[in-house]
């Protein structure tokens, strides 16, 4: 483990080989690779294209992946593997969780007008075919959003899904009164963490949610096609298996019973490099990195590009009010969001434009630096 001075840019500009071509701020996108996870996958799948994938060797490694991963995300959420299920991304996880609610015509789900497609669309799809009430607490400039999401909690609340942190301007929403609000209605809380998981320090089993769902490939630096599901141990009695399949059930054991934990929810089959991969990437966080380290270091570099942005000439910060992330949104005048974020390519430094709000939205992470805000700040002022 390392101390809290954390690693020298050098050596995460050595770990992180992207991160010493560009001011790489995408991460609530995709985080940058490791050379660790990198590594792990091209070890695997050079294994498999000289041993073949079937064989006993084959399935061990199968299997052992699937449970260093859930281990892996289990200690990103410090939480434990048996609460884990496996998805290819945040929507999977979504998904597995919506379905096995079961809702019907008439059930409410509350939510608020500033969430993610990945959980705006499973809704929207519920409503148009079963019948569901989708209701959006409007989130965005109010100084405390618990009142504007509560209020709408009612006697046919059934969920209340909500992101931990606002993917369009980095507000972090406090699950916990919402979850009691929820919980107080007989309802279930249902948490996006795709924002949130590996850049903000908090404790899964704190936060009162009873589903929580993540991303490998963001702050925890993953492939794509990795995610999970966190589950509360009351939800195994109260959550339908949303996608039945092989995974469900123990295939070592005589009558094959289906899993006591959550792994009967794995969403699907995924390829052992990638959860081989993520499970580097994660352990190279721990070992070289330090996950308190990580934390404070992107804090600190998401407030300074903050100030440095609020001084810049023709951009203007979208304020996210008083509890905020490692999400920073602004406008620039020099163009539309899609054009800026191009031109800014063009001299090495990686954002993203976003739909809604119409911004930019620059994700720091703990292998940035000064100069790479700097560098955001040159580019911007060169257009």
């Amino acid at each position: 483990m390392r101390s809290m001075a954390g690693p020298s840019p050098a050596e995460l500009r050595e770990a992180l080989p992207v991160t010493a071509r560009y001011a790489y701020l995408n991460a609530g996108s995709w985080g940058p690779l490791p050379r660790a996870a990198a590594e792990a996958y091209r070890v695997t799948v050079d294994c498999e294209l000289d041993n073949g994938r079937v064989g006993w060797s084959a399935i061990e490694t199968f299997v052992g992946a699937y449970d260093g991963a859930r281990r892996a995300f289990a200690e990103a959420l410090a939480s434990t593997p048996e609460s884990i299920a496996l998805t290819h991304s945040t929507t999977g996880g979504v998904n597995l969780a919506l379905g096995g609610l079961e809702l019907g015509p008439g059930d409410e789900v509350v939510t608020t007008d500033a969430e993610h497609p990945g959980l705006d669309e499973p809704l929207d799809v519920l409503a148009g075919r079963r019948g569901i009430v989708v209701k959006r607490a409007e989130v965005f400039g109010v100084d405390d959003p618990v009142p504007a999401i509560t209020g709408l909690i009612g006697p046919r609340t059934r969920v209340v899904a909500v992101s931990h942190v606002l993917w369009g301007n980095g507000r972090i929403l406090p699950v916990a009164p919402i979850a009691a609000a929820a919980h107080e209605a007989g309802a279930v809380c249902l948490v996006d963490g795709a924002q949130a998981v590996g850049a903000i320090p908090f404790r899964v089993e704190g936060l009162g949610a009873d589903l929580y769902t993540v991303s490998g490939q963001k702050w925890l630096c993953g492939p794509s096609g990795t995610g999970a599901l966190w589950m509360a141990p009351a939800m195994l009695d109260r959550l339908a298996v949303a996608q039945p399949s092989f995974m469900m059930r123990d295939h070592f054991t005589e009558g094959h019973p289906i899993w006591p934990t959550a792994r009967r929810y794995d969403g699907t089959m995924i390829e052992p490099a990638v959860l081989l991969a993520l499970s580097a990437s994660i352990r190279w966080r721990r070992e070289s990195v330090g996950w308190e380290w990580g934390y404070q270091r992107a804090a600190d570099l998401a407030e300074h590009t903050r100030d440095v942005l609020r001084d810049a000439d023709g951009v203007e910060v979208v304020e996210a009010g008083p509890d905020v992330a490692t999400l920073v949104t602004f406008t620039s005048a020099q163009g539309a969001p899609e054009e800026v974020s191009r031109a800014l390519e063009g001299q090495g430094v990686l954002i993203r434009p976003l739909p809604e709000p119409r911004a930019l939205r620059a994700s720091l992470g703990f292998w940035n630096d000064e100069d790479d805000v700097a560098r955001l700040a040159a580019a911007l002022r060169s257009l």
